[in-house]
């Protein structure tokens, strides 16, 4: 065994086989080097999870749509326009007739920015859904599941009680209640259905 192996926390390994065990795999009760990769990805769903949401909701926070630019450089160049003799008698120049060709200028490139900004495609931010970083979630465990097991990540509806269930349900909920509490309530059967059909309606191109 590597000298330098320093065997995990003994309460996340123990969750780390709770959640393994749903779908039959079982790991050493006592930490193996050899078996540290089953609680390893785990802890990587867990942080990757967490670094998309924070990045995904500061990017909403500082969003700014090129309608929102046009507008702004609307906006600046009628401003710019209102500017009278009185206003430009304040300032810091000897004439109007120094500044007033220096603005012609700057209203010409404000129109031109405006037609460019109006024209451009502005990039996808995903809508502010309730569920959408659970979506995430579900994917990322989905990847470690089939890779893991050789399973495909599914569920099975039950069309009498109208219940969705099946290893992947119980490996997903097992993981969320012990690694990710605070997501649970959301991760529901049908939530891992919906993002299992995003997933396969939108692959990953990298595979």
């Amino acid at each position: 065994m590597n000298d330098k192996y320093e065997a995990p926390d003994s309460k996340q390994w123990d969750a780390a086989r709770e959640v393994w065990a749903q779908v039959g795999i079982t790991i050493p009760e006592r930490p193996k080097e050899e078996s540290h990769h089953y609680l390893a990805n785990l802890q990587l769903v867990v942080v990757n999870f967490e670094m998309a949401k924070l990045v995904s909701e500061r990017d909403r926070d500082s969003y700014l749509s090129f309608d929102d630019l046009a507008n702004r450089s609307q906006d600046l160049k009628n401003r710019l326009s209102k500017i009278d003799d009185i206003a430009l008698a304040r300032l810091d120049v000897a004439s109007s007739s120094e500044v007033e060709p220096f603005l012609a200028v700057i209203k010409d490139k404000l129109i031109d920015l405006e037609k460019i900004l109006r024209n451009a495609k502005s990039p996808r931010i995903p809508r502010k859904k309730k569920h959408e970083h659970n979506d995430f979630l579900v994917v990322l465990l989905a990847n470690h599941y089939e890779q893991t097991t050789g399973l495909i990540a599914s569920v099975t509806t039950d069309p009498i009680k109208d219940e969705r269930k099946g290893p992947f349900v119980d490996f997903v909920a097992c993981f969320s209640e012990l690694f990710l509490p605070d997501e649970t309530l959301d991760l529901n059967g049908r939530a891992i259905q919906r993002a299992l059909k995003a997933r396969r309606d939108n692959p990953d191109p990298l595979g």
